[in-house]
């Protein structure tokens, strides 16, 4: 009996390990082996998963979205808000009912890491992969805390059965390692990326094989690293389109942090430059503001929306901008004035929204394109050949709600328990953890020298606390914000917030 039992014991042992993950094998993941080993081989690590006891295939399970911080609440909306099919059959086809309607949602904000593209611009791309793979195991863990100041963890948060990465810059420079890591695992946990998506909108939007150019207008860490270009391209060539389609690429510096306030870009009550502003200018050498198309930024001046040092800004050396609208003037017009430069004569087809914080701003993006269509300077429309009557502005969101939908139909993961009627979505948010003593907080959040310059990947520890979106976590002013821009999404808060949690 004993050597049955000892036998048995090693037969277990000896499948465990032909199961378990081979770390050896590790590819693009091996820049990131220590959080891959805190994550599948770690018992003591807070980032540990039990890979074995994942509930895999429940259709019950909630959906899992994340970004950076809120603008991939964009992306949740479209998901929320997407009906292009039948319920009743799962035809083709709206209906007037939600495609969604009995999914539940986790959503995720790293806000304490944001904004992500500054880790590609300072060269600390394995960092910011450690940072997408830490929110891909939370969604999939059951981990987090109560506050940023809580000791001990909760362990009630539900797995969720498909992730959507909700962020650009994540997807540019961390979903090929998601996938590796999904792969490593067996779980087969579909994750989808925006770029895909965007990409396919914005080919689809073509309509006809002729000519012209797709703009991409994302982040600059984004832009860096190409992704929009290539698999535009790979996607064309895949299609056999045969019509001339250019890419052109505007980083737009300042725009998504202006939307989320950050104070080295737009500071409401300046009234004069800030020596912090790291903004679009007349020095900065990679965006720089050009006097000679202050007539086609056509800025607004009122209400300190733009700062500059003497009367008027002509005469003025430095010039800072400071409101949202004026953010999308100047990348707007930087754009076009590339594409003038290089392509005069090539309409420009679409403009691919490359940051979930970016759709905030589309009718404002339309107004300025309106503007600058029937623009004239010295009797002559700079922009005539560029700007068709119609630039189709692409939402990489909805094309992401349409991937997701249709993944879970063929996969017969759709949710037909209705549960959505016994539990609310969960909403939760990156803080900066204040009970580790390496942390570097000034008002209550990383320092940028701490977060970007010290920093180092691979140095597993919990810089962050996730915790639940509520009052003190979030601030009334970004909700407002959120039940403004995005109603249903609010709805969803609101209920989570007030719930027991």
């Amino acid at each position: 009996m004993k050597k049955i039992l000892v036998f048995i014991i090693i037969s277990l042992a000896i499948s465990a390990c032909n199961n378990a993950p081979k770390l050896k094998e590790l590819k693009k993941l091996k820049e990131n082996e220590a959080f891959v080993k805190a994550m599948i081989e770690n018992q003591s690590s807070f980032y540990y998963t039990d890979i074995s006891q994942y509930p895999n295939k429940r259709k019950s399970l909630p959906i899992g979205v994340f970004d950076s911080g809120i603008g991939g609440l964009t992306v949740l909306d479209a998901i929320i808000n997407f009906d292009k099919f039948s319920n009743a059959d799962l035809s083709v086809g709206a209906d007037s009912i939600k495609d969604f309607v009995n999914e539940r949602f986790i959503y995720l904000a790293d806000q304490a890491n944001m904004p992500y593209s500054n880790y590609a611009e300072v060269g600390k791309e394995n960092l910011l992969a450690e940072h997408v793979l830490k929110d891909v195991q939370f969604l999939m863990g059951n981990k987090y805390y109560s506050s940023n100041s809580s000791k001990n963890y909760e362990t009630d948060k539900l797995a969720v059965k498909s992730i959507v990465i909700a962020c650009n810059t994540a997807t540019a420079y961390g979903k090929a390692k998601v996938d590796e890591l999904m792969d490593l695992t067996g779980l087969n946990i579909k994750v989808i990326g925006v770029i895909d998506a965007g990409c396919k909108g914005a080919i689809d939007a073509l309509k006809d094989e002729t000519d012209g150019i797709i703009a991409i207008f994302a982040t600059p860490a984004t832009v860096g690293a190409n992704a929009y270009p290539k698999t535009l391209q790979k996607i064309l060539k895949k299609n056999g389109y045969t019509a001339n389609i250019k890419t052109y690429q505007q980083g737009g510096k300042g725009l998504h942090e202006s939307i989320d306030e950050d104070l080295q870009f737009i500071n409401r009550a300046l009234k004069k430059p800030s020596l912090d502003y790291i903004g679009p200018s007349l020095q900065n050498d990679k965006y720089p503001l050009k006097k000679e198309l202050l007539a086609f930024y056509n800025f607004n001046t009122t209400n300190n929306n733009l700062l500059f040092n003497n009367k008027d800004l002509n005469s003025s050396d430095t010039i800072q901008i400071n409101a949202v609208e004026n953010y999308v003037r100047y990348h707007i017009v930087s754009l076009l004035e590339t594409i003038r430069e290089k392509d005069a004569n090539m309409p420009l087809k679409s403009i691919i929204l490359g940051c979930t914080h970016y759709p905030y701003v589309v009718d404002t993006i339309n107004t300025v394109l309106n503007e600058l269509r029937q623009f004239k300077i010295n009797g002559e429309q700079p922009y005539k050949n560029i700007l068709a009557n119609k630039v189709e502005i692409i939402d990489p969101a909805q094309n992401t709600a349409k991937e997701l939908f249709e993944y879970l139909k063929e996969s017969k993961m759709l949710n037909d328990e209705n549960e959505q009627l016994l539990k609310t979505d969960q909403f939760y948010i990156s803080k900066a953890n204040l009970n580790n003593s390496k942390v570097e907080i000034e008002n209550g959040k990383l320092t940028y020298n701490y977060k970007y310059i010290v920093r180092q990947p691979n140095d597993i520890q919990e810089y962050v606390k996730v915790v639940p979106f509520n009052h003190k976590s979030i601030s009334t002013e970004v909700l407002l914000n959120i039940k403004q821009a995005l109603p249903e999404t609010y709805k969803k808060i609101e209920t989570y917030l007030n719930s027991d949690q």
